[in-house]
């Protein structure tokens, strides 16, 4: 029995040592086509470190600059990861614009070509029934009902078009019926319709149907966006600490206005409960810190030194919250900034007008806007930005809304919009 138990531990082991190698290579760090004795000694000292201390994993904080940016290869279907901190630039290249409308294109085609009404049937197939897509290039003469995929686009009113790295085709909209969503300019679409006249007359409009962060992950390999470097049994682990771990939580709150006594007493009553309870949540405090603009003066920069100073007073007020909670400062756009940029990312909140709050606090955090976070094996988005307002601005057919029971409000539209994007 000894000998059978022995023989089964060296049996995992080994299968422990291909699967790291696996991984490996599938977060694409084996370069060459042999494995290296190097690549293998730097597996077993994983292997044979079980007692590697993960909760230092538990909360992980990524801003803008140290992600990695994300391009897609239409040859082998996938996506490469590119150490955008190895390459960093405030300002775009020439004709990145192209390059990310095109990305978006083939992205949103190939997440089509994967749903269950594109895909072409097969001997087993209970339906017969299946969708084709058709490129825009090849509609001028043909006849019958098509479907399309591309980006709208109107460069004059009553004008519009669907384009894509080829083609821009004209459509005609009057008799077209939308679907739920937000259709603005840029949007990448599906109409249906058929060709008359060198014009597409579109009989129904949508957005290509979302698809779950698990499969598109999966079917694009992208296996690892924090450069954790984690193998499935080292994931595993932490799926497992996850689960034990009843008491993580996260706390996000938005427009803190530090120059309002009425939001610094509402602060302190979320304090005072989270301290009794002894839960130690992270916060995530997001701009705007103020209920006025910041400029760039020595009178403003004193300004909001002191709003910082007076919610480092209040946090000194429950000494458990200070030691033990993670806080995350994340700008707004009308916050006092490393850079005075108008557009995004919006970067950091300076050291300096923080340093009172960093004394009384003992994890204190500060990203750009946006940000990504990470909780054991959950990772988050944190964005502030007003999108209503940007999505009224580029409207080209507001969507249908009512006050009755069973219709969409305009945040639904576009929160539908978001995920189908």
């Amino acid at each position: 029995e000894d000998h059978i138990s022995e023989k089964n531990d060296q049996s995992q082991s080994i299968n422990a040592v291909i699967d790291s190698i696996k991984e490996k290579i599938k977060l694409r760090e084996v370069k060459s086509v042999l494995i290296e004795v190097s690549t293998i000694d730097e597996v077993l000292k994983k292997i044979q470190d079980p007692n590697e201390n993960f909760q230092k994993y538990k909360f992980c904080l990524v801003d803008a600059y140290e992600t990695w940016q994300v391009h897609y290869d239409p040859l082998i279907r996938t996506v490469n990861l590119v150490n955008f901190k190895e390459n960093k630039k405030i300002l775009s290249e020439l004709f990145s614009i192209c390059d990310t409308q095109e990305e978006r294109i083939l992205l949103a085609q190939n997440r089509v070509n994967r749903n269950e009404m594109f895909k072409t049937p097969t001997i087993n197939s209970k339906s017969g029934k299946f969708l084709q897509l058709s490129a825009l290039d090849t509609l001028l003469g043909t006849t019958g009902p098509k479907c399309v995929i591309g980006i709208l686009h109107s460069p004059i009113n009553g004008e519009y078009f669907l384009e894509d790295s080829m083609t821009q085709l004209p459509i005609e909209v009057s008799k077209t019926k939308f679907a739920d969503g937000c259709f603005t300019q840029n949007s990448i679409v599906l109409a249906h319709g058929e060709m008359d006249e060198d014009i597409f007359h579109v009989s129904l409009m949508e957005f290509p149907k979302y698809e779950s962060r698990k499969k598109t992950l999966k079917t694009l390999n992208i296996a690892d966006t924090f450069e954790t470097k984690f193998s499935s049994s080292q994931m595993k682990v932490l799926l497992e600490l996850e689960s034990q771990d009843e008491e993580l939580s996260m706390v996000v709150i938005s427009e803190i206005h530090l120059d309002k006594i009425e939001v610094l007493k509402k602060l302190k009553r979320i304090f005072e409960n989270f301290e009794k309870s002894n839960l130690f949540p992270i916060f995530v405090l997001i701009g705007n810190f103020s209920s006025k603009r910041f400029e760039y003066s020595k009178k403003c920069s004193l300004r909001i030194k002191t709003c910082f100073n007076a919610l480092g007073d209040l946090i000194e007020k429950f000494p458990k919250l200070a030691e033990n909670s993670e806080f995350v400062f994340i700008p707004g756009s009308n916050d006092l900034t490393k850079l005075d940029a108008k557009t995004f990312p919006i970067d950091c909140i300076p050291c300096s007008h923080l340093e009172g709050f960093k004394r009384k606090a003992k994890k204190v955090n500060l990203s750009t806007n946006p940000c990504r976070i990470r909780l054991y094996t959950q990772e988050v988005v944190v964005f502030r930005e007003d999108l209503t307002t940007k999505f009224k601005k580029n409207l080209l057919f507001p969507p249908k809304i009512s006050n009755e029971d069973g219709t969409m409000s305009f945040s639904d539209h576009m929160i539908k919009s978001v995920c189908d994007q």
